[in-house]
């Protein structure tokens, strides 16, 4: 049976083509995130460690902070047509959503994604310091983004997941197929319960999971929309 797509506004059509493209590029683009993100190591809930771990894979840990910026431009557009796609069934919600990602947008880049490239070159500049003054400066210098990134990951983890949430449950009832509201259902739930690995740390298993599966949301998400912009 073909869904019902009464409710979508298709005077949205070229916004559908570009966020269908923008949402299957985050997905890529959080698949190598994931990817990167293993390889550095364990997520900031102790910011020696992430240092560390930054230290370890600098260039790494460059790009992998670099692609999450770049994603959430993109993740923009991809919400935006999802919205003019789903207001149709609950626009109250919709908004409520959009309101939501774009706080955590904001957040992730202002506070994650730049303390952590500010981390990236602290953590060149110690690697590269020939006396213990230097190392010391530079550890100074860190302390405070390894102080603001394990709370901006909390709340970019939580608050993410509980917009993507929302607009999940309204895709259940829209023109989107099971498979990706439910995928943004499960991938909010990790994130949510993920998010408090800052006081419980056995709760970081959950985070790769939590970003892969909503690659596959961003994915399945960016198809449907792709679909919309030719009908």
């Amino acid at each position: 049976m073909r869904p019902d797509t009464s409710t979508v506004d298709f005077t949205w059509k070229g916004l559908y083509r570009i966020g269908g493209i923008s949402l299957i590029i985050v997905g890529i683009l959080y698949f190598c995130g994931a990817i990167f993100s293993y390889i550095i190591g364990p997520a900031p809930s102790s910011g020696v460690e992430y240092m560390q771990g930054i230290m370890n894979q600098i260039l790494i840990s460059g790009i992998n902070f670099v692609f999450f910026i770049i994603a959430h431009f993109f993740l923009i557009a991809g919400v935006l047509a999802l919205y003019f796609a789903l207001k149709g069934i609950n626009k109250k919600a919709m908004i409520l959503s959009i309101g939501i990602m774009s706080v955590f947008i904001v957040l992730d880049i202002a506070v994650t994604e730049v303390n952590s490239l500010a981390l990236v070159s602290l953590s060149q500049g110690y690697t590269l310091a020939t006396t213990e003054a230097q190392r010391a400066a530079y550890l100074a210098a860190a302390y405070y983004a390894l102080a603001t990134i394990p709370i901006g990951t909390f709340i970019s983890y939580v608050v993410s997941s509980v917009g993507l949430l929302i607009m999940s449950v309204v895709m259940l009832k829209g023109v989107f197929r099971k498979i990706a509201p439910l995928l943004g259902i499960a991938a909010s739930i990790e994130g949510i319960i993920g998010g408090f690995y800052i006081f419980i740390p056995s709760l970081v298993i959950l985070l790769s999971p939590c970003l892969i599966t909503f690659t596959l949301w961003c994915i399945a998400s960016g198809t449907r929309l792709n679909i919309l912009a030719k009908k």
